[in-house]
């Protein structure tokens, strides 16, 4: 099943679907089109490489587009906990017990009791995940609590420095 809505938004055109998968996943995508946002430069001016010359004396600039999802983590009930999960290399040394072949690794968990705590980007290195569970209401075949994941893949931090005009406005 699909969804799929079209707005637009200064000089671009943005397509999200939400896609429903028969194995339970949801995927978001996000597309769009457009003019590029331009400027005209001034008589020799360099970009410096802040954007593209795209025709003689216009520059198109480098920027960032950012998305903020809300969800409704609802899960089986309104008692719910959301986890940041990691992949984590096992701490045992190679040729102990613990690590025999040295291939350990689990997924860490980190309870995000509040919302300043639960704050956090994409880790690539850790494959990092968000999981939503109700730890109060078990699955009766995994034996563990019933819960989604958000996925996320191949998301840049975000791009302008701490304290600019851009990262305040892109706070979540």
């Amino acid at each position: 099943l699909l969804i799929s809505h079209v707005f637009t938004a200064a000089n671009y055109e943005y397509c999200v679907y939400w896609i429903f998968h028969q194995d339970g996943t949801i995927q978001l995508e996000v597309k769009l089109t457009g003019i590029l946002n331009t400027y005209a430069m001034n008589p020799g001016e360099d970009t410096h490489g802040w954007g593209t010359e795209v025709y003689p004396g216009v520059n198109a600039h480098n920027h960032q587009h950012l998305f903020c999802l809300r969800l409704d983590p609802n899960i089986d009930g309104p008692q719910n906990t959301v986890f940041q999960v990691d992949a984590v290399a096992g701490e045992a040394p190679v040729g102990s017990a613990e690590n025999k072949y040295g291939n350990a690794f689990y997924a860490k968990k980190t309870k995000l009791a509040t919302q300043e705590g639960g704050i956090s980007d994409y880790d690539g290195n850790t494959s990092r995940t968000w999981e939503m569970s109700n730890t109060n209401k078990i699955n009766p075949y995994s034996h563990k609590p019933v819960s989604y994941k958000l996925v996320s893949r191949e998301v840049p931090t975000l791009l302008p420095k701490e304290g600019g005009l851009v990262w305040k406005r892109a706070g979540f």
